[in-house]
């Protein structure tokens, strides 16, 4: 009887045992089970909704705040510009996003121009300075835009600097030879069939010849004692004309000169030129 006793008690307390160990394990995967659930919780907010009631101060901050835009163009402007900087997945910290704005406001500013001009308002004289006095390779779509815009305000200062934007933009993203200047708008973007494309303008054989100044050129060929090209212009009845200026018809072309056509008054003086060195 105590053999039968001391077996079953020993059966008993080996049952116990598994059943604490099996306590224990269905502990250890609850609280894993649990552990894993609160790391798969991300914190989360409403970014529209903390935009909204910071906005005029994010616009203070991206220097946008006197332009007079739309809110809702200011919004989105926001937005993007906080996509850009911000890529935590935590609430912005107001005063860690101003030290990034101040760091690249200046490319800021060119993102901030482009979706002014896509948005499609009528810009005020402040919108159009800004715009026009930020850089971006957008100049090269929205030239005829801010060359009417310039026109409107009577700003030439401006003008020039989108000139400038224009050639730098055109070489680093279209090609490296660059059009005749436009002798209406002053861009250079005169192409092969003699329209520019950013005020549309066609000028005629004789406004290319008083913009390029066709007679100083060949008042130089003359100095120079070089009346053999002086013929040559004069028998092909034509000039090149380049970003560069007047050229040669026996010159090399390039792919953006345009060849002009002398009209008769030019031809006349091309030929009493010669007749008088050859006497």
């Amino acid at each position: 009887m105590s053999k039968r006793r001391s077996k079953k008690e020993k059966e008993e307390k080996k049952r116990e045992v598994e059943e604490k160990e099996s306590r224990k394990e269905s502990k250890r995967t609850s609280g894993r089970a649990t552990s894993g659930r609160r790391v798969s919780r991300k914190s989360s907010f409403d970014m529209d909704q903390w935009i909204n009631e910071r906005l005029d101060d994010l616009s203070s901050y991206l220097q946008i705040n006197y332009l007079g835009l739309d809110r809702e163009l200011m919004r989105a402007i926001v937005k993007r510009i906080i996509e850009i900087l911000w890529d935590e997945d935590k609430k912005p910290d107001m005063e860690r996003l101003s030290s990034r704005i101040r760091r690249n406001l200046d490319k800021l500013r060119s993102i901030i121009s482009q979706m002014i001009l896509e948005s499609g308002v009528e810009l005020s004289s402040e919108q159009f300075e800004y715009v026009a006095s930020s850089d971006g390779p957008w100049i090269l779509s929205y030239a005829p835009t801010l060359y009417r815009y310039a026109l409107k305000y009577g700003r030439e200062d401006l003008l020039s600097n989108l000139r400038y934007l224009w050639v730098k933009w055109w070489t680093q993203s279209r090609d490296s030879e660059i059009p005749p200047e436009c002798p209406r708008c002053g861009f250079n973007a005169l192409m092969p069939d003699g329209v520019c494309i950013v005020c549309g303008y066609s000028p005629a054989p004789t406004d290319l010849l008083k913009h390029y100044r066709f007679d100083d050129y060949i008042d130089k060929l003359v100095s120079r004692g070089d009346i053999n090209r002086i013929k040559t212009i004069l028998t092909r009845g034509l000039v090149l004309v380049s970003s560069l200026g007047i050229k040669s018809p026996d010159e090399d072309k390039s792919k953006y000169d345009l060849e002009v056509h002398l009209p008769r008054i030019y031809r006349e003086k091309l030929q009493k030129i010669i007749e008088q060195v050859s006497r």
